[in-house]
């Protein structure tokens, strides 16, 4: 592999991918085993597996750096438009989904999506106000609540 070339393999969620003997180094290979064991299975080449690497994701979607020429992209198992409406239900975001606008096809554009989204809760957060102030209210009570004043109690 040429140090000038960028490899990136792409993989599914929760899918067995092969790839050829000589796609992966062995090198490469090992960072994945030793570092990204909790986010994707491989398989090394052997009799067992025809001499072909074996790599699936173990739930996580996003990139993943192995090397500077070596990157793994992991996209979900659904379909990306399909997410900004589970999302929404999921943590009830009331997000107002026009018709047609998630036209998503990839994890760059979903970032940006959920970028807009965030930019314009960000702006509507602004219109109704930022600060409200703490109501501040002392009497004396027989037990303790809130904050005790020690200067004026002493």
């Amino acid at each position: 592999m040429k140090p000038e070339s960028r490899r990136i393999i792409e993989l599914t969620e929760y899918q067995l991918a092969t790839f050829e003997q000589d796609s992966i180094p062995e090198s490469v290979g090992q960072k994945i085993y030793h570092n990204y064991a909790k986010e994707i299975e491989i398989e090394f080449p052997n009799f067992k597996t025809k001499y072909q690497w074996h790599l699936k994701s173990k739930g996580r979607v996003g990139n993943i750096p192995i090397t500077p020429e070596f990157h793994i992209a992991i996209g979900p198992k659904v379909p990306i438009h399909n997410l900004f409406g589970m999302l929404d239900y999921a943590y009830n975001l009331n997000i107002k989904f026009p018709q047609g606008s998630i036209q998503c096809q990839s994890l760059q554009e979903s970032y940006e999506r959920l970028a807009n989204i965030l930019a314009q809760k960000i702006l509507e957060r602004c219109r109704k106000g930022l600060y409200r102030d703490y109501l501040s209210k002392t009497e004396r009570l027989a037990y303790i609540r809130g904050r005790v004043d020690l200067r004026s109690a002493l």
